[in-house]
């Protein structure tokens, strides 16, 4: 005599399974009802994480519940909505001649979603900013831009760990990400042309960056102490990255001095552009002796044939020199 498993006995795992199967109509109609341990099983937020509005519409047409008419279909689509229970990740919504379920859906599920923190972990304000050129955001001229920059780091509860910051004409945005985002691990920032108000921002911002692991800057006019500032500020910097907008005929060694005095736990380092010398460049590997890649590209003022290239290329496991010295 073969033996009858009792429904009761199934884990619950796979009674929602079972019952994701008869469709959401089925569930609201009939399955719920049968005993209170289906009513608990059909209350499974897992039941609803993918929801086909289309498919429901039609059967709510092919029964009873027809009477109530479209008001009556949207208050069946927004119970539907209500048991995900925030989980809902894929939903279908047919013409149902009123915005009123997707407002619902946004509200009560994708809000919640775009509000998550982790979203925002990571923010690139360059492709915000261009995104804001072609919109009508753009009416609000820079204010409006810095207001939704703002927006954006507030998002991120201070989890943010990584940004990209173009110039946008002021230091505003960059230092209230510095108030609010102690957990910051890299940061890619470019300097305005006309003065060093964003590198003495800079030089403010790094005390508030204990975390910082990864350093850009594309500048024209970078100062001794905001290399100081990232030594004295930032123990974890690892990766540092310099551009330097223009070039110069004129040398200047104070950039490498201060990363040989400063920077001790480089791992990587990139000078684009920039005006050292074999001075400057003989300052970064008497102090920075953890460096495995260093690029170079572009610092005309490097002599090639000196002895502390050959030392580079002897020390150093990735190396990028200028492709040409330029001599007075």
């Amino acid at each position: 005599m073969s033996s009858t498993r009792n429904w009761f006995d199934l884990p619950p795992e796979l009674k929602v399974n079972i019952l994701s199967r008869i469709g959401h109509f089925q569930i609201l109609e009939n399955a719920q009802y049968v005993c209170s341990d289906w009513y608990k099983v059909c209350k499974d937020p897992s039941i609803w994480k993918v929801i086909n509005l289309f498919r429901l519409r039609e059967s709510i047409y092919s029964s009873d519940f027809w009477y109530a008419g479209l008001p009556g279909i949207c208050k069946i689509c927004k119970n539907v909505v209500d048991r995900s229970g925030g989980q809902l990740v894929d939903i279908v919504i047919p013409d149902l001649q009123t915005d009123e379920v997707l407002m619902y859906v946004a509200d009560s599920d994708w809000y919640k979603v775009c509000k998550d923190p982790s979203i925002w972990k990571v923010i690139n304000l360059f492709r915000l900013r261009e995104s804001i050129y072609s919109s009508d955001f753009w009416y609000g001229g820079l204010p409006g831009i810095w207001k939704i920059c703002k927006n954006v780091v507030d998002r991120s509860g201070g989890q943010l760990v990584d940004i990209v910051i173009p110039d946008l004409q002021t230091d505003e945005v960059l230092m209230y990400v510095a108030d609010r985002s102690r957990k910051l691990k890299r940061l890619y920032m470019r300097c305005g042309w006309s003065d060093d108000l964003s590198i003495k921002s800079l030089h403010e911002a790094l005390k508030k960056f204990p975390l910082l692991e990864e350093l850009s800057v594309d500048f024209e006019y970078l100062t001794k102490e905001a290399i100081e500032s990232a030594g004295r500020y930032c123990p974890l910097l690892k990766t540092l990255t310099l551009k330097k907008f223009s070039s110069s005929r004129k040398v200047n060694d104070e950039i490498g001095a201060a990363i040989g005095e400063n920077l001790h736990e480089l791992r990587h380092l990139k000078l684009i552009n920039n005006t050292i010398s074999n001075i400057g460049l003989k300052a970064i590997l008497d102090g920075c002796h953890q460096l495995e890649l260093l690029d170079l590209s572009v610092c005309v003022h490097i002599d090639l044939n000196g002895d502390v290239v050959k030392k580079c290329s002897e020390r150093i496991k990735h190396l990028t020199l200028p492709d040409f010295h330029y001599e007075e």
